[in-house]
């Protein structure tokens, strides 16, 4: 690889407690940083699986076993993904604004400003951080190259009473799934089966569909002659074709949700532009999204919308140190990087998702929303948009099939509803292994601190030494030992071994640790 392609990196030690964003401890909130002057994507890849997280150019990891409220690397699997009840409702609502312009259920979307918590401790201790300029980073670039690079709903029982299935019902479900003997169906009045209807008012909504089904189908075979037989089967098979679970994609497209011919009241359009480098999309749309982040943050966080001016806001959500690289010429996609995923209704710029695109996942960095929308539960939705961005990615780039959902904080009962997202794995702090979050929860249930491997061969070799820590000095590419022959009246072993504990013995080897 060219030497101008090398990660570069400075890393600041020590461990100074910070404000919580979640117990709001004024000092808990403790992790390792790194100022990212650049980043290739497989080496920011590798730093996510070890738990570490961006924002802007600073990297953050925190110290799990000391921090107050230790944040778990959380994926999901799209390829896997199965919608719950509740997200099923938040999709169907949803449609139902777009299609019909009818607001059910109106209530705070907190989910954003939930997820965005992790980041904003990113951003204050960012904040703090030491930084060069440009011009400075561009004399940072090595002269050599002297080294490679490598459940069904039961709430009508709660009121009415546990409701025991007539035996014309229990004989209609068996003869629908069974096609046995609905002869025996026929030979109930109409009568009867009208009365029961009438009489159980507090029966199950799907039990009374089943007698008035009952009772139409037997009166069309009397008026058309055609065998009550033949008519359940056809039943049986629309129904089967009608209740064919629909997937992901099938549900975010709402224009299919609505009745033949029917127009939606409102369009909406989710577009995914390159942020660094800036592409001409995104700078023809900045300025709304500095707008938008204004009116988020001011609504959301309760914060002085003077507080986020323009510079303040590229540093955090345009600044990126990741190096472009691009998908091959046949993919619809742009390639590896830093984007913006914005949501336009009806022409307008109401939502803004700040993702990064690496070699094995789509990561959600941030996500920002026109507080009007907020009814729109746009935190969640934009989940599940990214969920549908990574299977679409996967099908051109198959490398590219987990979707990184940030930190998960168990003892944060705001942070859980992440857990909803299905199947999801968690990292453990120890091993960097994932683990599904089935069995993630009941360690952590017991202890917020948790180890989830059980497997000791599994244990990560904590490196003996720092000698063969690449490190950029003096615009040159060497291994520490040489550094130090270089400059003997320095001592720097106790950082360069923390930094090398953090970040892993593979990558100590692959990014350059800039040394002054």
């Amino acid at each position: 690889m060219p030497a101008n392609e090398y990660s570069i990196v400075e890393y600041f030690p020590g461990n100074e407690g910070h404000k919580c964003g979640y117990c709001k401890s004024s000092a808990g909130n403790r992790s390792h940083g790194l100022w990212a002057h650049r980043l290739t994507v497989s080496d920011y890849q590798s730093l996510i699986d070890r738990g570490w997280r961006r924002s802007g150019k600073y990297c953050y990891k925190p110290s799990m076993d000391v921090t107050c409220c230790p944040p778990y690397t959380i994926k999901c699997d799209p390829l896997e993904f199965k919608l719950s009840k509740s997200q099923k409702r938040l999709l169907q609502r949803n449609a139902r604004y777009f299609m019909k312009d009818e607001i059910i259920g109106c209530r705070k979307s907190s989910t954003a400003a939930e997820s965005n918590d992790s980041f904003q401790q990113g951003h204050h201790a960012a904040a703090a951080a030491q930084k060069l300029s440009e011009s400075e980073i561009d004399k940072l670039i090595p002269l050599t190259n002297s080294l490679d690079k490598k459940e069904l709903n039961k709430s009508s029982n709660s009121k009415g009473g546990k409701f025991k299935s007539n035996k014309v019902v229990k004989n209609f479900n068996t003869d629908i799934a069974n096609n046995s003997n609905p002869e025996s169906l026929a030979a109930t009045s109409d009568d009867k089966v009208a009365e029961k209807v009438s009489l159980n008012q507090s029966k199950k909504r799907k039990e009374i569909r089943i007698e008035k089904c009952l009772v139409r189908l037997k009166k069309h075979s009397e008026q058309t002659d055609v065998p009550l037989e033949t008519l359940l089967e056809r039943n049986r098979a629309k129904r089967m074709i009608k209740n064919k679970p629909k997937s992901l994609s099938e549900r975010l497209d709402y224009s299919k949700l609505g009745k033949p011919g029917d127009e939606p009241k409102h369009k909406l359009d989710v577009v995914l532009v390159r942020s660094h480098p800036k592409s001409q999309q995104f700078k023809d749309t900045v300025d709304m999204e500095h707008e938008i982040m204004m009116k988020y943050q001011q609504h959301v966080h309760k914060e002085e919308r003077s507080k986020w001016g323009m510079s303040h806001f590229s540093r955090f959500l345009i600044d990126s140190p990741l190096i472009q690289e691009e998908f091959d010429e046949t993919s619809k996609f742009k390639g590896f990087g830093s984007f913006h995923h914005q949501y336009w209704l009806d022409g307008r710029l109401i939502a803004v998702g700040v993702l990064d695109i690496l070699q094995s996942c789509v990561s959600s960095v941030y996500l920002f929303y026109d507080p009007e929308f907020s009814f729109l539960s746009l935190g969640t939705y934009a989940a599940l948009r990214e969920i549908q961005l990574c299977k679409e990615i996967y099908i051109d780039i198959p490398s590219i099939r987990w979707y990184y959902m940030g930190y998960y904080i168990h003892n944060c009962p705001k942070m859980r509803y992440k857990g909803a997202f299905k199947p999801s794995y968690l990292v453990c702090p120890e091993t960097y292994t994932w683990h599904p979050m089935e069995i993630c929860k009941p360690k952590l249930d017991e202890s917020k601190y948790s180890r989830f491997s059980s497997d000791s061969s599994s244990d990560s070799v904590v490196p003996s030494s720092c000698s063969d820590v690449l490190v950029l000095y003096d615009r040159q590419v060497m291994p520490y030992y040489v550094y130090r022959s270089l400059n003997p009246l320095i001592t720097q072993e106790r950082e360069v071994e923390e930094y090398l504990n953090v970040v892993g013995e593979i990558l100590s080897k692959e990014m350059l640790l800039y040394r002054h």
